[in-house]
């Protein structure tokens, strides 16, 4: 067993071992230099088995293996891993499998995966499925399907091959390989005999961090294939590794001609040289001139609820030295206007990704941040997550997600997740779905400290008291996207139409309008950049509606609430947490088109309801609306947050 800086799990794997139920061994421990406590914790163990072995400076793994090798004197060799867990009979059950089947030389066994806290994960499909010798043999030239810690080998074998110092983070992939080329049987034990643990520091997941699956996997069997045409031993195992590495480098290589070529290819077409170069003079003399405190990058494209929320973060650090960098291609500057006067606003995609000024760019802001050390903020700008890695780790970064949805570019993103000091929320689920997807990609519990809910603030409105007499007033407030179903809100309309029910519908946003949109009770604002506006028409109206499939907690919402708007909604996102049916709102109960139906028989019991329940929900909105989403609370977190 090697170990190097394990203090936090060495105790635990070493009485794993103790505890064996076949008891004949030596349980050799080979401490690579580590700099914690793991030497001391090692020899608190009072065992006449245990051989420590102590190398003068840290030589690696592979060195450390081979090392280890040349003290064995048993017939097998057994390997583990210093943050791992040994089930009691797994010496003697591989043992066994070894003696009863001599035409073997290595036995593997299944592995439970558990996380950083000793807790379950579930298993290694791979490792469940490829279970007999044959299945091995054939996967083995494609991936590698055994856990290296759970291995039995006859000590001979291993002594004569052992591990290719050129195979980092592969060693015991080459081995497998070796082995089976030179016609040596691997198995794999039916039980499940090792508890294998995954966390931010396992070798596993730091050899994993440094390239792309695809080039690690290609590089392994690349050195194999060499190394076999030199040693005169190519056979079919060998030129199905060579067919596998054909597939891999196609595979990385149509990865990266969709992620970086063609899109580069694109930016070269499509954003204009001189724009790039004034926008990168402008960024040049904003870092020249001004010491900033604080550097926010957000993706801002169109006006809405996310949009209104950074401005709103940054114009509460009023006496704070900021710079926005507005990273989408499409932003527009009319939008500047929204932030106080004391925020340097500027827009900078050209620069950042014209492929003649994105290096450049990239260079002179991160020898900015280096020398100058401002607290970083961003939100929905993948630009900031691409550029988190290369920040120094006493530069403070912090993220705003509005709503979490899992998909491919959240596993790209996962490093940089892991590099931000803090990251806010602003609903409970998208923190929950963050949570979870930690859990399922094995980042340690500690990082969830990390994350932080924050409310969006509404300011305090004078408003006029609602009347439910006569014609009503129903308001959506957001984009035409698709998860915004506006498609849902037109029939609807439609249909309280043809029921002849007092309702009208304010349309605020880049609605397109819909031929099938009935124009005596939908009226179409467009976009509205005017606070003053907006607030009028919150006051006018009666009622606030979504019937989005996916939502954290739409900014117009709140906004709504704050002017004693009624809320009628589908259950999404944080909306079920803030609104209670029939006490502060209206929920229904599905987000598909049956939501539909769902809304119309709520309006339809609204209408035929007492005007004064309307109006004490509506009061109970309001006074949600001014305790949950205060001004000062959200004042108060961000000034905490991004203190500088």
């Amino acid at each position: 067993m090697p170990a190097y800086n394990s203090e936090l799990y060495i105790a635990e794997a070493i009485q794993s071992v103790l505890n064996q139920t076949y008891v004949n061994f030596e349980f050799i421990i080979i401490n690579d230099g580590s700099t914690d406590n793991t030497a001391n914790i090692i020899k608190s163990f009072n065992d006449s088995r245990i051989k420590y072995i102590e190398n003068e400076k840290n030589l690696g793994l592979i060195k450390t293996l081979n090392k280890a090798i040349d003290f064995c004197k048993g017939e097998y060799i057994a390997r583990f891993d210093a943050d791992d867990v040994c089930f009691s009979e797994r010496l003697f059950i591989q043992l066994n499998y070894l003696l009863e089947n001599k035409n073997y030389t290595l036995v593997a066994s299944p592995v439970e995966i558990v996380l950083s806290d000793g807790s379950s994960h579930g298993y290694w499909n791979l490792d469940i499925l490829m279970n007999t010798p044959a299945k091995i043999a054939n996967t083995m030239p494609y991936e590698n399907c055994i856990s290296h810690p759970s291995i039995m080998i006859k000590a001979e074998i291993l002594k004569k091959y052992k591990y290719n110092s050129s195979q980092k983070g592969s060693e015991d992939w080459d081995l497998w390989l070796r082995l089976l080329r030179d016609k040596f049987i691997i198995a794999k034990t039916p039980q499940q005999l090792l508890k294998y643990r995954i966390h931010q520091n396992s070798v596993t997941i730091v050899h994993n961090k440094k390239q792309s699956p695809q080039i690690k996997s290609a590089l392994v069997k690349i050195k194999f294939f060499m190394h076999s045409v030199l040693t005169l031993k190519v056979n079919a195992l060998v030129l199905k590794s060579l067919y596998s590495i054909a597939i891999d480098l196609g595979y990385w290589a149509k990865l990266n001609l969709k992620n970086k070529f063609l899109p580069n290819l694109k930016r070269l077409f499509t954003i204009n040289y001189f724009t790039a170069a004034k926008q990168y003079k402008a960024l040049f003399q904003a870092l020249k001139t001004t010491n900033f405190d604080l550097i926010s990058f957000f993706a801002w494209s169109k006006i809405g609820g996310a949009e209104k929320v950074h401005s709103h973060i940054c114009n509460v650090l009023q006496n704070k030295k900021q710079l926005v960098i507005l990273t989408s291609i499409n932003s527009q500057q009319s939008f500047n206007n929204f932030f106080n006067p004391n925020v340097n606003v500027n827009h900078f995609a050209a620069c950042l990704y014209h492929p003649f000024f994105s290096i450049k760019s990239h260079r002179l802001l991160l020898n900015y941040i280096t020398a100058n050390k401002p607290t970083l903020f961003g939100s929905n700008s993948q630009y900031y997550y691409s550029i988190l890695n290369s920040v120094p780790h006493n530069i403070k970064c912090v993220d705003l997600t509005h709503d979490f949805i899992e998909s491919t570019k959240n596993n790209t993103n996962l490093n940089a997740y892991l590099r931000l000091n803090a990251r806010v929320f602003i609903s409970n689920k998208a923190l929950n779905s963050t949570t979870a997807f930690y859990l399922k990609n094995y980042i340690s519990n500690n990082y969830n400290n990390r994350l932080k809910l924050i409310y969006n603030a509404i300011s305090p409105q004078t408003i006029n008291t609602k009347q439910f007499d006569g014609i009503m007033q129903i308001t959506f407030v957001g984009r035409d996207s698709p998860e915004k179903q506006i498609n849902f809100l037109i029939k609807i309309a439609n249909e309280l139409a043809h029921l002849k029910l007092p309702f009208v519908f304010n349309l605020v946003g880049d609605i397109k309008k819909r031929s099938e949109g009935n124009s005596n009770n939908i009226t179409y604002y467009g976009e509205i950049r005017n606070s003053l506006q907006l607030n009028d028409i919150y006051n006018k109206s009666h009622f606030i509606i979504i019937t989005s499939n996916s939502e954290g907690f739409p900014l117009s919402l709140a906004e709504g609430m704050s002017f004693g708007c009624i809320p009628i909604s589908t259950p999404v996102g944080d909306i079920p947490f803030h609104i209670q049916n029939k006490q502060n709102g209206y929920l229904c109960t599905n987000f598909d088109e049956r939501c539909i139906n769902e809304i119309v028989l709520i309006f339809t019991e609204i209408y035929e309801s007492n005007k004064s329940e309307l109006s004490k929900i509506s009061k109970n909105t309001l006074e949600y609306s001014r305790v949950n989403f205060s001004e000062e609370n959200f004042k108060k977190a961000y000034s905490q947050l991004l203190q500088i």
